[in-house]
């Protein structure tokens, strides 16, 4: 019942009264990174790639850029008329992600770290850092560009979503 109260006042009670709840579970945030995406026949896309902190919502960015840059990889080989489990066209897929994967998976690690750190000097750096990306309209850009997917090697079928 304690459970029930907290979670209604957590929300709000947006949900309405909660009576019931199933037995909890936690499971531990932590960021994993395949050493390689790609094998004979087979390429990793997604969670089975690559899983984030999910600080800031982007796994799943992060996943449908994979299948975005893998389709386009299919989509070239075919018209070069090669198989699509070509180790070059598999290569290249591997490197167009990984980068890309790795940079946003380390930034969320180093957001983390600063958001829940008490030390009052990463305070400070992080309190300053925020107000200069308030004043540096350029800066502001290149993180909001980064962060929704729309800077860099972008997939075909991804810009057609933007």
């Amino acid at each position: 019942a304690a459970f029930c109260d907290a979670l209604h006042d957590a929300v709000e009670g947006r949900l309405g009264e909660i009576t019931e709840t199933s037995q909890r579970a936690r499971y531990p945030l932590r960021s994993i990174h395949a050493e390689r995406y790609i094998s004979s026949h087979a390429a990793l896309v997604g969670d089975a790639a690559h899983q984030i902190h999910p600080l800031a919502g982007q796994g799943v960015n992060l996943g449908f850029r994979d299948v975005g840059a893998l389709i386009d990889m299919v989509a070239s080989q075919l018209e070069r008329g090669r198989p699509i489990s070509n180790e070059q066209g598999l290569r290249a897929y591997e490197r167009t992600r990984r980068g890309d994967n790795l940079l946003m998976q380390k930034s969320m690690e180093g957001f983390n770290h600063l958001f829940s750190n008490d030390n009052s000097l990463l305070k400070l750096l992080r309190n300053s850092g925020l107000a200069a990306t308030q004043r540096l309209p350029l800066i502001k850009e290149g993180f909001m560009q980064h962060a929704l997917g729309t800077s860099g090697e972008i997939p075909s079928l991804c810009k057609r979503a933007l």
